[in-house]
């Protein structure tokens, strides 16, 4: 591995960023410009789900909280994969979690968000622990970013706190793994 990145290292032009995570040790094997900010685009829809698990988790709200007015982005594949939601108005707050993140559905990030205080409470929420995440409305906004590093620590943090209490975190994590475990 260290022979790899010092040859990366050599090509380095300051757009190279990369982290090499043992799942199996759980630890972090190496990295090179781990705290480049990149653009999140729809892995965004990640970071509004830790978010929406805080507030299952602090008690605020419950994955059967109902999300009115749903709405979903054409452009988007909830038409395929979800077909039994197109004609709903609501959805439970779990179903719209799934959702937003199995397809990347920013209409129903939108209607998550609203129903969670807005892209600002959201943003307070997901910078208290990592600061340089910024989610926004529109995926491809260049103020949709984060630096790698502490993206891939939030994608670890959910995934152990799914392995410690699975009904606050299963919704984001059950998406990940095809559902297969419901």
């Amino acid at each position: 591995m260290e022979r790899a990145l010092k040859i990366i290292q050599e090509l380095e032009n300051g757009r190279i960023s990369i982290i090499a995570y043992s799942t199996k040790e759980e630890r972090f094997l190496s990295s090179l410009n781990s705290d480049l900010t990149v653009p999140l685009a729809s892995a965004a829809k990640v970071a509004v789900g830790f978010a929406v698990a805080k507030y299952v988790e602090e008690g605020l709200l419950g994955w059967e909280t109902i999300v009115e007015n749903i709405d979903f982005n054409p452009a988007e594949d909830s038409r395929v994969l979800y077909p039994h939601f197109q004609q709903r108005n609501s959805l439970t707050l779990g179903e719209a979690v799934e959702v937003m993140i199995a397809c990347h559905d920013s209409f129903v990030a939108e209607c998550i968000v609203s129903a969670c205080g807005g892209w600002d409470k959201i943003n307070r929420t997901i910078q208290a622990e990592f600061p340089s995440i910024h989610v926004t409305e529109n995926p491809r906004d260049l103020a949709n970013t984060g630096q790698l590093n502490q993206v891939l620590i939030l994608l670890l943090h959910i995934f152990k706190e799914y392995k410690n209490q699975p009904q606050t975190w299963g919704p984001l994590i059950l998406v990940w793994l095809g559902n297969k475990e419901r």
